[in-house]
């Protein structure tokens, strides 16, 4: 029937994006594998524990104008608890998948989705209102469906970055520190200043409350050579912690960055270190 092929090309589309850019799954995978149950027809948002990756979709979707209430085709992409809509889709279908943005959900944590007849309405939330109508029921089940899993997945990273937020506090509160922190750096990637989808790998050190980066590694101090930028100190800094395993470092009187991480293990042990040198750096400014 229609729901079969529906969900064959959704299959054969992931398989042929895996092949291009020669994806594999690993052999040990860090993300539980636990099924999520859904409702039948129009689910309520799961229920889940732990981070359960969810599918990139996109596709056309006619969507009512914000000011005017006519309706606009626009190429919509979905993608781990984000929604992006286009003016249109890319010429070659690769990622991002659509030309000329045209506005977003940067997060889908705390979305409602309401069915009504052929439209679908996106509420609740930090971000705006999205009404969307679709031409087929079979088109409006399969992003339904979508919708849930994706805002299910916001909703719990959203709930394990308070919990790890919170987490770390507890164990670097900024009156605990005195003596100076143990140094620490390592291979690190860091956001590109002028282009945010780059990333640059560098040496990052961590010394005395500054954080400075460099091309490559040195064995001996100060463990790294061609320097390309520092963060001279991270008094006032807040750390942020980001979905990909990402981590922000905003406020200050400084510039902020961006790290990303190999890991959840090595995240969270730089982001240890992190606090260790702002609430150090914070003591001795004082």
């Amino acid at each position: 029937n229609s729901d079969k092929i529906d969900w064959a090309s959704a299959i054969q589309e992931h398989i042929t994006y895996c092949d291009k850019y020669n994806i594999e799954g690993s052999k040990e995978s860090e993300v539980d594998s636990t099924d999520v149950n859904i409702d039948e027809v129009y689910p309520s948002t799961p229920v889940i524990t732990s981070i359960i990756e969810v599918p990139l979709k996109h596709g056309y979707i006619n969507k009512q104008g914000r000011n005017v209430p006519t309706w606009n085709l626009r190429y919509f992409v979905l993608e781990k608890g984000k929604l992006v809509y286009y003016e249109k889709a890319t010429a070659d279908n690769e990622y991002p998948y659509g030309v000329n943005e045209k506005g977003s959900l940067p997060s889908l944590a705390g979305v409602s989705v309401e069915v009504n007849g052929d439209n679908v309405n996106l509420t609740g939330g930090d971000d705006r209102t999205l009404l969307l109508n679709f031409s087929s029921k079979v088109d409006l089940d399969a992003w339904v469906d979508a919708f849930n899993s994706h805002i299910a997945y916001a909703n719990s990273r959203q709930s394990l970055k308070i919990t790890k937020e919170a987490e770390i506090v507890e164990v670097t509160k900024a009156d605990e520190v005195i003596d100076k922190p143990p140094i620490k750096y390592g291979r690190v990637s860091k956001q590109a200043q002028t282009n945010q989808r780059k990333w640059d790998l560098r040496q990052v050190v961590l010394s005395e409350g500054t954080l400075t980066y460099y091309k490559s590694a040195l064995s001996n101090p100060p463990y790294g050579k061609e320097k390309k930028g520092e963060v001279p100190s991270l008094a006032g800094k807040t750390i942020n912690i980001l979905d990909d395993l990402q981590v922000e470092l905003t406020g200050g009187s400084e510039r902020d960055i961006t790290l990303k991480f190999i890991n959840e293990t090595e995240r969270n042990e730089w982001i240890q270190s992190i606090q260790l040198h702002i609430n150090y750096k914070n003591a001795i400014s004082k």
